[in-house]
């Protein structure tokens, strides 16, 4: 019967059951259709970041330093910064305050800070793959004090440590599988890290991966005695400097900033210090 399939075969003799009418294929092409659709949109928003999260742990730290040198190295040769203007002390005390801060971290070895003048790109603080993190001049001086500096710098510690970056990548890249598969083939990082910079220029990390490095960063911050209220009194300086510059690429544009997470750190300071 030309258009038609069977549910299941009748014997021959037997009643056939109302059931088991015909149905046209179309609609038996539609519904697997559905179904396929569901299938995948379960893939992606459950079994892909899981994947990517496993995936990411078995990439070897120094591939990863070696792909967040290349994409720095990229971001410089398209002059989205200039030179940073900060006075070396005030470097060199940032520097030593990050230090002290991710000398126990298992990525201690990797860290780095990048001091960038952004212009009009506003304050901004992100991480690359590997323990790199660009810290913009604008940020610092923004700053009230040097509690919310690190507060930052904790947050963005939360990222490399948690892999974010790299989770990201395997989670958007073919070619991020392939070389997370290879764990270790060296020579793949050229091919990922070629992917990196255009996806750093339009990095929005998940409400889950900004919640996960929230958590690492005010843990982090409690351990080395310093007040989660700096990370929230440093939230609403970044939110305020955003709402009176028109910049494209603030700390608000890669990290947004909510009422509940400038809540959630300043519930997680002691009574005494949470309106600091």
């Amino acid at each position: 019967f030309a258009g038609f399939a069977f549910h299941d075969e009748v014997e021959p003799g037997e009643p056939f059951p109302a059931a088991y009418a015909f149905v046209p294929r179309w609609q038996v092409a539609l519904a697997a259709l559905v179904v396929l659709a569901a299938l995948i949109a379960l893939a992606y928003t459950l079994a892909l970041p899981w994947a990517a999260q496993r995936l990411a742990a078995r990439v070897p730290q120094e591939i990863e330093r070696r792909m967040g040198a290349e994409a720095l190295k990229w971001l410089d040769g398209q002059h989205w910064f200039d030179a940073t203007r900060l006075d070396r002390d005030t470097r060199v005390h940032v520097l030593a305050r990050f230090d002290a801060l991710t000398a126990d971290l298992p990525f201690s070895r990797h860290y780095g800070l990048a001091f960038r003048n952004a212009g009009g790109a506003g304050a901004n603080a992100f991480a690359l793959p590997g323990g790199t993190i660009v810290i913009t001049d604008r940020l610092i001086e923004l700053a009230e004090t040097d509690d919310q500096i690190v507060a930052v710098l904790a947050h963005e510690a939360g990222h490399v440590e948690l892999r974010h970056a790299m989770r990201h990548l395997l989670q958007t890249s073919a070619m991020g599988v392939a070389v997370a598969t290879l764990a270790g083939d060296a020579g793949s990082a050229t091919a990922l890290a070629a992917t990196l910079p255009g996806t750093l220029a339009t990095l929005h990390y998940s409400r889950e991966l900004e919640t996960e490095a929230d958590d690492f960063a005010i843990a982090l911050l409690q351990r080395h005695g310093i007040s989660p209220a700096a990370f929230a009194r440093m939230m609403e300086l970044l939110r305020d400097d955003a709402d009176d510059e028109d910049t494209t690429f603030s700390f608000l544009s890669t990290h947004p900033v909510s009422d509940e997470r400038i809540a959630k750190a300043r519930a997680a300071a002691a009574p005494s210090e949470q309106r600091k």
